[in-house]
């Protein structure tokens, strides 16, 4: 007899940053579990190539969680709103830079977001996710967002993106260089741009040279999600 597959509702981001703080891909996992599944326990096959996986905890910090079983990640959330980052390796022959990340969970996952940053200084960027959302946050990063349905568990579910970039800058350098650029009057002194424009103060710069090593590196992309995932819930209703 066949049996229909059980969906536990819940939100689940899956981020891509790639070259954004580091040369490697920052890979982010959020959730929004509601009370009545809580605990919830899921786990994931990950590169083997994962250094440190860093969880959030109550108090904003990141913290290093050790792994059991080598190339699994194992979770148990206990509260509603979870957040976990490791990096992978980017694939890179002189300017062409490859990415490839395989979905792979032992739960069905009824919805689910796959967010992708395009890194600055890109001279162009391609990747599979087919009529995206595309937009900007406050400092015109451009990410590529999609949502779908019907993940079945131990299904394997591929990700690939690729671009041309000459420059091993971060995504970070190269903001901060356009940011100070600007602040002193020099709109091109680095030869970076944005694809779009940034009006840029003082007082924008120094909230920047403040956080961009700490809230700005996780707490943007995570605050980043929780306001889409509020937006998606609100349209729902």
């Amino acid at each position: 007899m066949f049996t229909k597959p059980v969906f536990e509702r819940f939100d689940f981001v899956l981020g891509f940053f790639p070259e954004y703080d580091s040369p490697e891909c920052l890979v982010m996992l959020q959730f929004n579990i509601p009370d009545s599944l809580i605990p919830y326990n899921i786990n994931f096959k990950i590169p083997n190539i994962s250094k440190s996986i860093f969880e959030l905890d109550n108090d904003g910090s990141l913290i290093e969680k050790k792994l059991n079983t080598k190339e699994v990640l194992s979770l148990e959330i206990k509260q509603n709103q979870y957040y976990c980052q490791f990096y992978v390796k980017i694939n890179k022959t002189g300017s062409s830079r490859k990415f490839h990340y395989n979905l792979n969970s032992d739960r069905n996952i009824e919805k689910y977001y796959i967010l992708i940053q395009q890194p600055l200084g890109v001279k162009s960027f391609n990747s599979f996710l087919k009529d995206a959302e595309v937009f900007n946050d406050e400092y015109n990063l451009k990410y590529h967002r999609k949502e779908f349905l019907g993940y079945y568990a131990n299904d394997i579910f591929q990700i690939d993106f690729q671009y041309e970039k000459e420059s091993n800058l971060t995504s970070i350098q190269i903001l901060d260089q356009i940011l100070t650029d600007k602040t002193h009057g020099d709109n091109n002194s680095t030869g970076f741009k944005h694809e779009n424009e940034l009006s840029v103060n003082e007082q924008f710069h120094n909230k920047f040279q403040q956080s961009k090593y700490l809230s700005f590196i996780f707490g943007i992309p995570l605050i980043l999600i929780i306001i889409l995932i509020y937006k998606n819930n609100n349209n729902e209703d």
